[in-house]
């Protein structure tokens, strides 16, 4: 509902929690609403800073919080800046959604971080002190064991650690924490804003198309396959 209340600039509305089973993928998770120019690069990355304030919220000691550093490696460090993964991190820490953030507020958003060199961690946590070219850094060097890693470490005012998490953003606004090497893509296992449910469905993992042929056979899930030429 549109309304002529202007809005609180860095305070932005918490998202409403909902409950939901991921039976797999569907449509909706296909096919995403968020800003660009890049899921990977820019919805990844702003998810992936919720997710850590989510984190952080349940950690001792995060009323304490001072300085959060952000580290953005492999691809997001290369081409980082040109897909708008600095600000999309930014908005995250500040508790923006890709799907749900007013666009047309985000220039003054960012516009604050800069000139008063400070940030708002998400609702309830504290106001930090962020300079952009110390606390948000871009490496071309890779993770293990994806291009798209992301690593964020939060501390109180002595210097001491709270927090560190790794993100990776795998493509199409997935998100992975901790993605070890070997691990197989399992779609309700993806780290997700909103729902801590966990559907179970860890048979449903499939690396090769084969694998999800199969799959479908033995749950007799309808899947469109062209019989002429034997593809997906």
């Amino acid at each position: 509902m549109l309304t002529d209340s202007k809005p609180v600039v860095g305070r932005p509305t918490p998202p409403v929690a909902t409950k939901s089973i991921m039976a797999g993928l569907s449509v909706f998770d296909l096919f995403k609403i968020g800003i660009g120019p890049s899921s990977s690069h820019t919805v990844g990355p702003m998810k992936a800073a919720g997710l850590f304030l989510q984190k952080l919220k349940q950690t001792q000691g995060h009323k304490t919080v001072a300085r959060v550093l952000c580290k953005l490696h492999g691809s997001l460090g290369s081409t980082g800046k040109g897909h708008g993964s600095d600000k999309a991190v930014m908005l995250g820490l500040m508790g923006h959604l890709p799907d749900q953030i007013d666009v047309a507020l985000i220039p003054e958003l960012l516009a604050q971080i800069r000139e008063l060199h400070s940030l708002q961690l998400g609702f309830d946590l504290p106001l930090i002190r962020f300079v952009e070219k110390n606390d948000l850094l871009f490496f071309t060097r890779s993770i293990e064991p994806h291009p798209n890693g992301i690593q964020f470490i939060a501390y109180n005012a002595l210097g001491d650690e709270i927090l560190s998490a790794t993100y990776f953003s795998i493509g199409g606004g997935f998100v992975r924490e901790g993605l070890l090497p070997g691990n197989t893509f399992i779609p309700n296992k993806v780290a997700s804003l909103g729902s801590n449910e966990d559907a179970g469905h860890q048979d449903r993992a499939f690396t090769s198309a084969d694998q999800l042929l199969q799959m479908t056979r033995r749950t007799i899930l309808l899947l469109g396959v062209s019989k002429s030429k034997g593809k997906v």
